[in-house]
């Protein structure tokens, strides 16, 4: 074979490779931003559906350094396995702690789950909504709908457990059918945000 044609198929070949990772590099840089903003949206939202009264959300250099210290704080509450993306600050008008927002990352059954929790400055759960969510469609993506979610709504308890026989007590939540892993996953989230809220608020 002609070296020379071989050459030539082997450069055709380097600047269409070049070409395609120029327009996916300049496609991610123009929708990249773009998504983080609608991603931002979604996050803002469902932390104003957990505080309606909130007037905005904020953190700052303490409650960095409780997330940052978030092993410490969690080590032998048995949630060690739940992750603290962050906690923020909901403020009334006049400034006053509300409560906080945290976003928690736990293990689904499919993918990794974020919830989103509201806690309540009087140590009350204000609810919960799921950030995140590729879990199968039908079972672990019902932890999204709110016949789920609810069941977390304005609850006075310690932590919350799964019961696949009917819940019959505050801190019971009715399984997901099929989807146990999903509905443990959530409830790891949720309990570990209320241990590390309460041991903010302790120590803040």
């Amino acid at each position: 074979m002609d070296k020379k044609k071989i050459f030539h198929g082997t450069l055709v070949l380097v600047v269409i490779c070049l070409v395609s990772g120029l327009l996916l590099g300049l496609a991610y840089s123009v929708t990249a931003p773009i998504i983080e903003a609608r991603e931002l949206a979604e996050k803002a939202a469902a932390y104003q559906s957990l505080f309606p009264d909130a007037a905005e959300f904020v953190n700052d250099d303490a409650l960095d350094a409780f997330v940052a210290d978030q092993d410490a704080i969690l080590e032998g509450s048995g949630y060690e396995a739940a992750t603290i993306n962050e906690c923020m600050y909901a403020l009334d008008a006049d400034g006053n702690i509300l409560g906080y927002c945290l976003s928690v990352r736990t293990a689904g059954s499919q993918d990794i789950l974020v919830t989103g929790v509201g806690y309540r400055a009087d140590h009350h759960l204000a609810g919960i909504n799921i950030l995140q969510n590729s879990e199968s469609p039908g079972l672990g993506q019902e932890a999204s709908k709110d016949y789920f979610t609810e069941q977390f709504t304005d609850k006075d308890v310690e932590y919350f457990v799964v019961t696949k026989r009917g819940a019959s007590a505050d801190n019971e939540i009715d399984a997901l059918t099929g989807a146990t892993i999903t509905s443990n996953a959530v409830v790891l989230a949720v309990n570990a945000a209320m241990y590390f809220s309460e041991y903010v608020i302790a120590n803040s």
